[in-house]
């Protein structure tokens, strides 16, 4: 008991000895604590133990023991600790998704109720679909890949007819850069869809993006759709999310060329960010 009572965690030390002394008058124990126990490889790990007992008078005399079992449960804790932290996560993504939503409810136009639905749904599919792509890899990320697969899904990505070419290394990106990211990939598709090079059938988009160092260098070509001869006249804000994303949620950078051939962007981000992303604002 004494050789337990020194590995005890120092946290649960005070607590234990209180618990000893009130068995000594009760006559049970029940008690949770964790032990620092040493390791083959010479150093010390920490085990949750459960306790339960009770105290057995010797039938001579004086000294009476505790007899009970004694449970490693530290599998157990560290799946509740491991239950809670997903808990909070989800509760904060949670938070975080319906402050985007909430932004885009807001600043989201058109000049019908149905085109206003039809946009609004979009984005928020496109917000939806990021968040299961960060749920199947338990938070810790997306692969700007699959992000891109995602949002031109509909014009056959991958199928040997497709109008689109992906093409670049795995790269994964944080949580706080995957939705920015996102967004700011379906707005820049939905407007090839509408008015750029996927709005024709000769249309071509040519998507390529490399890893430097801790940036993603991504190239977005289209080419073959109706010939441009500059900038739009209106900043759409579809283009304001897309600004707004790379250089404001993602540290990054967007360069942007209306050539007659289509537009060209070149775009540069970090592949994490420690600060959350927050709701879009009008």
């Amino acid at each position: 008991l004494q050789e337990a009572m020194r590995r005890l965690h120092p946290d649960d030390r005070m607590r234990v000895r209180r618990e000893m002394a009130k068995a000594n008058r009760a006559g049970w124990l029940r008690s949770e604590f964790r032990l620092n126990r040493p390791t083959e490889e010479g150093g010390v790990e920490t085990i949750w133990i459960i306790v339960r007992a009770r105290l057995v008078p010797p039938e001579g005399g004086p000294g009476a023991r505790l007899i009970g079992v004694a449970y490693d449960v530290t599998d157990r804790k560290e799946a509740e600790a491991h239950s809670e932290m997903l808990a909070h996560e989800v509760e904060h993504r949670a938070k975080n998704a319906l402050a985007v939503v909430t932004g885009l409810l807001r600043v989201t136009t058109a000049d019908t109720h149905e085109e206003y639905v039809e946009v609004l749904e979009a984005r928020i599919r496109a917000l939806a679909g990021t968040m299961a792509l960060l749920g199947r890899h338990r938070w810790k990320g997306a692969s700007v890949g699959d992000l891109l697969h995602h949002e031109l899904e509909p014009f056959g990505v991958g199928e040997e007819d497709s109008p689109v070419t992906l093409q670049g290394p795995e790269v994964v990106v944080g949580p706080h850069v995957a939705q920015p990211l996102s967004m700011a990939l379906h707005e820049l598709a939905t407007n090839a869809a509408k008015y750029g090079a996927l709005s024709t059938a000769e249309g071509r988009l040519e998507v390529r993006w490399s890893l430097r160092g801790q940036e993603v260098v991504l190239h977005w070509r289209e080419s073959g759709g109706p010939a441009l001869d500059g900038p739009p006249e209106r900043v759409s804000f579809g283009s304001q999310i897309i600004t707004h994303s790379f250089e404001g949620s993602l540290g990054g950078t967007i360069e942007r060329q209306w050539r007659p051939e289509g537009l060209a962007c070149d775009i540069r981000f970090a592949t994490d960010r420690e600060a959350p992303v927050s709701g879009l604002r009008g």
